[in-house]
């Protein structure tokens, strides 16, 4: 509150403003459009590490919300008032921060890709600042920004190294696996000890989406096998479309589900799937498919 309650005083509409921005480009939509474009249309290789680091870091934050089932901090100290337009991004438990740790899985996953100075330099001000717009609202501590920060540092830590490993896939996926099962679980049994859905609806949805990349991954290794290079127009349809359909089956599923119903997790779970398989599959058929008329 030392810190958090002279941010709020510091606050007016034209930072809000800014800090909202800033704090969007650490969210789920922007994290997830970042890893599609890397993945569909750049480097398929590159873009699975980045969404492995983000979601091995998602599934250990979602383990610690339960854990610890930390209030946010404006629900800790009614002197504290949050920028009402951050409400929506402040669902669940406070620690650690989604926002944070998924910056900072951005911010090393490409780090590591791109391997220039620069651009370490610049992904960690990236990630650095989506924190610090966290604190700004008021809708985490500085504790939650900081284990974010640290558990994307540990996971692409973790990631790298089971990559390199003998076997490292095939540890990667049975590791995964058995993470998200036991995140799912967890979840639901908090849910009968008297957690909210509404607060364990993340970590339900983060466990699904984890199946979902990994299933889609070995089905993609076994039966795809898409290239990511392709002519500009076929990318710029193949990124917009896939976009589109990621948006209206989130949106569905929501409003068919409920967003705290537990079945969420099996919707984000063919939902990741479809990005990770089904669009490269049906995208790249639809090119040979258009290949063969020309021919």
């Amino acid at each position: 509150m030392e810190l958090l309650l002279p941010l709020e005083g510091l606050r007016s509409p034209a930072l809000d403003a800014f800090f909202m921005a800033v704090t969007q480009l650490g969210g789920e939509s922007a994290l997830l459009a970042a890893v599609l474009l890397l993945y569909w249309c750049v480097d398929k290789r590159a873009g699975l590490h980045l969404a492995l680091i983000y979601f091995v870091s998602g599934l250990f934050g979602q383990l610690l919300k339960l854990c610890f089932l930390v209030p946010r901090p404006f629900v800790l100290d009614a002197r504290l008032q949050p920028v009402k337009e951050a409400l929506p991004t402040a669902t669940g438990y406070s620690f650690p921060s989604g926002h944070a740790a998924a910056a900072g899985s951005l911010a090393v996953g490409l780090g590591a890709w791109l391997k220039r100075r620069w651009v370490w330099v610049l992904a960690l001000l990236y990630a650095l600042l989506v924190g610090f717009s966290r604190l700004y609202l008021g809708v985490h501590s500085l504790r939650d920004v900081l284990c974010g920060l640290v558990l994307a540092a540990l996971a692409a830590r973790l990631v790298t190294a089971l990559e390199g490993a003998p076997n490292g896939e095939r540890w990667i996926f049975r590791l995964g696996l058995c993470g998200a099962a036991l995140l799912c679980a967890f979840a639901l049994l908090r849910s009968t000890l008297g957690v909210p859905p509404e607060m364990t609806a993340d970590a339900l949805k983060t466990a699904g989406a984890a199946f979902g990349l990994l299933l889609g991954w070995r089905a993609e290794r076994r039966f795809v096998r898409f290239e990511a290079a392709a002519p500009p127009l076929a990318q710029a349809l193949k990124l917009l479309s896939g976009l589109l359909i990621a948006v209206g089956l989130k949106e569905g599923l929501a409003a068919l589900l409920g967003a705290a119903s537990p079945f969420m997790a099996l919707g984000y779970a063919v939902l990741v799937f479809y990005l990770v398989a089904g669009h490269p599959f049906f995208f790249q058929k639809a090119m040979e498919k258009a290949k063969k008329a020309k021919g």
